[in-house]
């Protein structure tokens, strides 16, 4: 199934389930803790409507956005997730790129297998976000704050919370996956 071809978040999935590994799918399709947040965000987007505006000049079309000082060519973001390398051998370095590709957003989680630096040297030009969590050790994330202004990251996105991860009794998973994280 060609990319060109879906048209939903639907055909999407299923093209996804189709080529990814079952326990790589499961990973991805599992909700978070109880699934809660999840199902009230699937909610909240099946009320959206596209509404086509009939009888308008569209010959000229723009669809780019300012967000927090950088120009998006589409007004879409890769949120900060884990395990990239599930999705390509390349990890984060594959999304970034895809990103950058299309001059969208992106979010580089704090657990990213790639370092921020690596990131950022692999998609010059590219919008750089870094997703820090809060630690015990202050003196740790002034470092890691360094870290990204040195590297050209235009934005910090904080949690006042920790991650969660998917639910294991949602699907069944395996313990333990095929990479070591540096």
């Amino acid at each position: 199934m060609s990319i060109a071809t879906l048209t939903s978040i639907a055909g999407f999935e299923k093209s996804a389930q189709e080529k990814l590994l079952d326990y790589v799918w499961s990973y991805y399709s599992r909700p978070a803790g109880t699934g809660q947040t999840y199902q009230d965000n699937m909610d909240a987007f099946r009320r959206y409507r596209l509404i086509p505006r009939n009888l308008r000049d569209v010959s000229i079309r723009d669809t780019s956005v300012t967000v927090l000082g950088s120009k998006l060519d589409i007004p879409v973001a890769i949120a900060p997730t884990a395990i990239h390398r599930f999705a390509h051998p390349d990890a984060e370095l594959a999304t970034a790129k895809g990103a950058a590709a299309m001059n969208a957003g992106m979010v580089l989680g704090s657990w990213s297998i790639h370092s921020l630096e690596e990131v950022a040297a692999a998609t010059p030009g590219g919008i750089h976000w870094f997703y820090m969590l809060f630690y015990n050790d202050r003196g740790h994330m002034k470092r890691q704050l360094d870290r990204t202004e040195r590297a050209g990251y235009s934005a910090i996105f904080l949690t006042i919370d920790q991650p969660f991860f998917p639910n294991p009794s949602a699907r069944a998973a395996p313990r333990s996956y095929p990479f070591t994280m540096r």
